[in-house]
């Protein structure tokens, strides 16, 4: 299950999992684009390695990435209670 993290003004949806046995978390980046169809990625926690990246160029990901460091710390700790919005 994917849970929302964040919403970006262009409408990218930044999703993650739950936390794996192993400790690591997917943190997926989507964009439907009308010209490129559904764009999307995906970022191993707590590796930062990217995975089935569609249609997103390099200087997209570097954006992503450095999104994603910013936030990897509460990432990890919404996907142990089952995302943001069931953070108590």
């Amino acid at each position: 299950m994917l849970y929302p993290f964040i919403k970006l003004h262009d409408d990218t949806e930044i999703t993650h999992s739950e936390m794996h046995e192993d400790q690591t978390v997917d943190v997926v980046v989507k964009k439907k684009d009308h010209r490129k169809g559904l764009l999307k990625a995906m970022c191993k926690l707590p590796d930062y390695k990217w995975d089935n990246v569609v249609g997103f160029n390099d200087k997209e990901l570097d954006r992503f990435q450095k999104l994603v460091e910013a936030n990897s710390k509460l990432i990890m700790e919404y996907s142990k209670k089952g995302g943001i919005l069931n953070n108590k």
